[in-house]
């Protein structure tokens, strides 16, 4: 027997911190072909819960989240690597969210997961106001890899939170595939 929580949106009782009505709310992507794939549009219910999980420390959120993604999951994958954060912003926030929902694939898909191939070894302003050339010249060569040798002509799954103008996946997809990564497929929760 399971112990019912309270839904984290709607704050009904539920079999998880996210309820079936809630999640039935969420505005569904439609992934195209070659593109980052996402689970859903960031507005409403999933833009709340991306919140809380990246902002209000419900850590718990990771699981739920990581079960929307499931499915999306390309063929083929051989391994899982998070977006990064810079060691400082890690220890200023105490998680990287991105690598807590890698984490969680990891265990459910039986896939490795590297959390310390990728790195980001500049610290940059927050994405978060700038506009896509600006996101794009704020995180140009930010991204670094360690032990080539684990990613070497590999499939690999990068994870992050929010898709926005896409500057933070390619670069880090570059600096990946440069690498000598065989292919590097988006994942993210959602798409603004």
């Amino acid at each position: 027997m399971f112990t019912l929580e309270v839904c984290l949106e709607c704050q009904k009782e539920s079999k998880s911190l996210i309820c079936t009505s809630c999640i039935q709310k969420i505005k569904r992507t439609h992934n195209q072909p070659q593109e980052p794939i996402s689970y859903g549009a960031y507005e409403g219910v999933l833009k709340n819960l991306i919140h809380l999980f990246k902002y209000e420390n419900k850590f718990g959120l990771a699981k739920p989240l990581a079960d929307l993604l499931i499915d999306l999951v390309p063929k083929d994958i051989d391994c899982i690597i998070p977006v990064p954060l810079h060691f400082e912003k890690l220890q200023e926030r105490k998680y990287n969210q991105s690598a807590l929902l890698a984490k969680e694939l990891s265990q459910k898909l039986r896939l490795p997961l590297f959390l310390n191939v990728l790195k980001k070894k500049i610290k940059t302003p927050s994405q978060t106001d700038l506009s896509k050339t600006q996101r794009e010249k704020n995180i140009l060569g930010v991204f670094s890899v360690e032990n080539e040798n684990k990613i070497y002509a590999k499939n690999i799954l990068l994870i992050d939170d929010v898709y926005t103008t896409g500057a933070t996946v390619q670069e880090c997809q570059k600096v990946l595939l440069s690498h000598r990564a065989q292919k590097v497929f988006v994942l993210t929760l959602a798409k603004s």
